[in-house]
C-alpha cells in the first residue's frame, strides 16, 4: 500500500487496521502453538531416547513417538499450507505489484531506494519461508536427518 498507493496509505492503514492485523497474526500464532502443544503432549514416546537435533523440533519429536504421529503429520502439512504457503504466495503477489509500480518510476534514485529496502525484506522472507516450508512440507525420506538439521538451523 505504501509503495503502490502512497496517497491512500493514511486512509487505508489506520491504527485500528494495524492493530487488527497484528492481533490476528498473534492470535493465529498462539492457536497454532497451542494446537501442536496439545497434540505433542498427548503423544506417547517409546523408552528413553536421545534427540539427535539442535533443539526439540516438532518433526524430530514425531520420529520418537510410538503412536499418534500420523495425525500430527497431517496437521503439520495443513497448518504449513494455511499459515505458511498461503501468506508466502500473497507476499510474492504483493512484490509483483510493487515491482510493477516501481517500474513506472522515472528516476533511478527513486527506484534504487525502493528496491534496496524491498530487496532486504524479500531476502528475509525467502530465507524464512523457504526454509520453513521446505522443512515442514517436504515428504519424509530415509536420509533426510542432516537436511532437516540444516534447514531447522537456518529457520
Amino acid at each position: 500500500v505504501a509503495i503502490c498507493m502512497p496517497m491512500l496509505y493514511s486512509l487505508i492503514m489506520k491504527k485500528s487496521i494495524c492493530a487488527l492485523l497484528a492481533s490476528v497474526s498473534w492470535f493465529m500464532g498462539a492457536m497454532d502453538s497451542f494446537m501442536f502443544w496439545y497434540l505433542v503432549s498427548n503423544s506417547s514416546f517409546c523408552d528413553h531416547q536421545e534427540i539427535n537435533h539442535f533443539f526439540c523440533d516438532l518433526k524430530t519429536l514425531m520420529k520418537l513417538s510410538c503412536r499418534g504421529a500420523e495425525t500430527i503429520k497431517i496437521v503439520i502439512i495443513v497448518a504449513s499450507a494455511v499459515l505458511g504457503f498461503l501468506p508466502f504466495c500473497l507476499i510474492l503477489i504483493s512484490y509483483a505489484n510493487i515491482i510493477s509500480s516501481v517500474s513506472k518510476i522515472r528516476t533511478a534514485a527513486g527506484k534504487l531506494k525502493i528496491f534496496s529496502s524491498c530487496g532486504s525484506h524479500l531476502t528475509v522472507v525467502l530465507l524464512f519461508c523457504g526454509t520453513c516450508l521446505s522443512l515442514y512440507m517436504k515428504p519424509d525420506s530415509g536420509n533426510s536427518q542432516e537436511n532437516e538439521e540444516l534447514l531447522s538451523l537456518l529457520y
